[in-house]
């Protein structure tokens, strides 16, 4: 279960000057012109609250604040303001590879990805064979320095890890690009097919309406950081239309 009540998150805004410079100029600003630090809000007042094993979408042009709150959740980030309660692991995929060496072979990757996500040393080695056979990575690939991998074999490998890692809340942000569209439906199948067994919660970050409809059953669009409305798989096409 989550809940966010009044959550906010602000940035200081940085000038891209020399650190030295910069440092100057700060103090300057600070202890002289009584300047303040400028700031941007990324989120505004969001509340919002998910129980277990809801499948949530999250919807929103680029810089609305979708991959900000989804790295609150996952407590990456702080907010500035409010509270989170949350009840339940959390495992976050952003981004497929995030973390893979490509000195290290294939094999040596899965486990080191798959135990940075919380799954035991002990767990890994006994799924390895099924991680590897739901990835179509053959034995010697597998053992090649990651270097050689094509990019599709790269996102099918960190696919494969992120849908057999067992989470009460998993969050996927735009990580089903550069995969074929037969390996993506797998992936959906096999993601539902978890969710639906063991009642995760799915947080759903993706501009793909089609993934969206498949994964999940209820949709929150942001628009400048703040939630401008909640509710079924219809908003999602409401949102296509104001794009329009």
């Amino acid at each position: 279960m989550i809940e966010l009540t009044g959550v906010s998150k602000t940035f200081k805004k940085t000038k891209e000057k020399k650190a030295n410079k910069y440092l100057f100029t700060a103090i300057y600003d600070v202890f002289f012109l009584k300047k303040k630090p400028q700031k941007t809000a990324v989120l505004t007042n969001i509340n919002l609250k998910i129980n277990q094993s809801d499948r949530v979408a999250f919807i929103g042009r680029n810089r609305s604040g979708k991959t900000t709150l989804m790295h609150i959740i996952s407590n990456i980030l702080r907010p500035t303001k409010g509270n989170i309660w949350i009840k339940g692991k959390v495992v976050p995929i952003f981004g497929l590879g995030v973390g893979f060496n490509n000195i290290l072979s294939g094999k040596e990757n899965l486990i080191l990805n798959a135990t940075s996500l919380g799954a035991p040393y002990s767990w890994v080695k006994n799924n390895i064979q099924a991680i590897q056979e739901f990835s179509e990575i053959d034995d010697s690939s597998l053992n090649m320095p990651l270097k050689f991998y094509s990019n599709g074999m790269k996102a099918r490998l960190a696919l494969s890890i992120a849908v057999f890692i067992r989470s009460e809340i998993l969050i996927l942000d735009e990580v089903l690009d550069g995969v074929d569209v037969f390996f993506k439906k797998k992936t959906l199948d096999k993601i539902i097919e978890n969710a639906l067994k063991y009642n995760t919660t799915l947080l759903v970050v993706s501009h793909d309406e089609d993934v969206l409809k498949i994964l999940c059953t209820s949709v929150v669009y942001l628009r400048n950081g703040m939630i401008i409305e909640s509710g079924g798989l219809d908003l999602i096409d409401k949102y296509k239309n104001e794009l329009n």
